[in-house]
């Protein structure tokens, strides 16, 4: 048996981890326990434990439900969100509220019939009730006049992602951005990326510790990786390490950004 995450990925390891003292019987990589949300094997590199144990997948991913619909707004992963989120550069915490509010005018508009039909490729985008076709239409490149979706199949499916987050989010209340839910979904992204994507591991790797200032945080990083350039989902270097909300909180991030991105 082995670490999900060693298995998958090696060497990238949250921030938040909390490794072995010296001298312990165990070795870093071996599995500790098994994660209270999704049941995977995690080791001390990818696995905390402040209540409940919790992969470093699943730790973010409720982080980002918390800023999103209030649930589990003062639990350890919000708190830990929270502080990597409020010395995220503010290019970061800006795109993280747009995408916020993007979240929650898709969950007004979403179809009344939602659960009571599987949704076809091609249907009316949506990042709540069809983030696989809203996936599709911001993935989708040109390439003369032939267009392509920019699908990392069979490593994931748009179909699977885009039905969990909207298992998950039926129900739910989807909350207008506030300045705490911001700073918890920039830091759950931040916290998301390093795991999936190796430049924004880079990158975060440069950035200053123990410091409150966004400012401090240098423009470019190694690798050429920046945290202010964070690629859509669909792009990280593992995608299967993202939890599907934060597929869909990624792709709100991609559409909303500052700099200006086209809609569907």
């Amino acid at each position: 048996m082995a670490c999900y995450l060693c298995a998958y990925l090696g060497s990238q390891s949250p921030r938040f981890s909390q490794p072995l003292p010296t001298g312990s019987p165990a070795s870093a990589t071996e599995p500790l326990g098994i994660c209270n949300k999704c049941n995977v094997l995690a080791c001390s590199r990818h696995g905390t434990r402040y209540s409940w144990f919790e992969c470093a997948i699943c730790t973010p991913a409720r982080a980002a439900m918390a800023a999103i619909t209030g649930a589990g707004s003062g639990d350890p992963a919000a708190a830990l969100a929270h502080r990597i989120g409020s010395q995220a550069p503010a290019v970061v915490q800006q795109a993280a509220d747009l995408a916020l509010e993007r979240l929650a005018a898709d969950h007004r508009r979403q179809p009344a019939d939602r659960q009571l039909r599987y949704l076809q490729p091609g249907d009316e985008p949506n990042l709540i009730s069809n983030l696989a076709e809203a996936i599709r239409r911001a993935s989708t490149v040109r390439r003369g006049e032939r267009a392509m979706v920019a699908e990392p199949e069979p490593t994931v499916s748009y179909d699977a992602i885009g039905a969990a987050v909207r298992q998950q989010l039926t129900g739910q209340p989807v909350l207008p951005a506030s300045e705490f839910s911001r700073t918890v979904l920039a830091g759950a992204l931040l916290s998301a990326y390093q795991l999936a994507d190796e430049p924004t591991d880079r990158a975060l790797a440069d950035e200053p510790t123990g410091s409150d200032r966004a400012e401090d945080a240098p423009a470019d990083r190694a690798g050429g990786a920046s945290l202010t350039e964070l690629p859509p989902p669909w792009l990280v270097s593992h995608p299967p390490l993202l939890d599907p909300i934060l597929w869909m909180v990624g792709t709100a991030y991609h559409l909303g950004r500052p700099a200006g991105a086209e809609g569907f």
